[in-house]
């Protein structure tokens, strides 16, 4: 029960951690930044809970 537990609380982590670096990602892209969102240490933390990285979407103009 203690693992499924633990499995559980990563998972939920790892759901939170990946949205928010979408919207993170999505607001940069209409130009909305914000000095306080630390999106390489959600990254990095993500990697560490083994998560599966976000695809960004591609930068407006840039072909």
């Amino acid at each position: 029960m203690v693992s499924y537990s633990e499995g559980l609380k990563s998972s939920v982590v790892i759901s939170l951690l990946q949205a928010r670096m979408k919207i993170a990602s999505e607001a940069k892209v209409a130009g909305f930044e914000r000095p306080t969102w630390t999106i390489e240490a959600w990254e990095m933390k993500l990697k560490d809970l083994c998560g599966a990285p976000l695809k960004y979407p591609p930068t407006p103009g840039v072909e």
